[in-house]
């Protein structure tokens, strides 16, 4: 009986920590272009691809494949290649399920100031 219930305790323990909601901040990419070392250059037609959305986090070295249950791809374009894009979902092994998602805000330091 009390290994039942050890037993019971301890699945229900590791549900309660395997559900929680963690947010991770990084960079938005196709996992073709982390392999490859491309981050801010990788290439838009990929986003256009049918190849899965990773979210690269240098902070862990890894990147994590994104399931877009709760938002849409087209959203995650914002933030495409962009460094500071912060990701809250939940964490199932290497894959998050992205419930919200923040881009950063665009840069606005440029060279380009107008006609001279």
């Amino acid at each position: 009986m009390k290994v039942l219930r050890l037993t019971a305790l301890t699945g229900l323990l590791a549900t309660t920590l395997w559900a929680q909601s963690i947010t991770k901040e990084g960079i938005v990419v196709v996992a073709p272009c982390v392999e490859q070392g491309h981050f801010t250059e990788c290439p838009l037609s990929y986003n256009a691809s049918d190849e899965p959305l990773v979210l690269y986090v240098a902070e862990d070295m890894r990147y994590y494949t994104l399931d877009l249950s709760g938002v849409t791809r087209r959203e995650m374009d914002t933030g495409f290649a962009r460094y500071g894009t912060v990701v809250t979902g939940t964490l199932k092994g290497d894959q998050l399920i992205v419930d919200r998602y923040e881009a950063p805000a665009p840069r606005e330091d440029t060279l380009f100031k107008g006609c001279l």
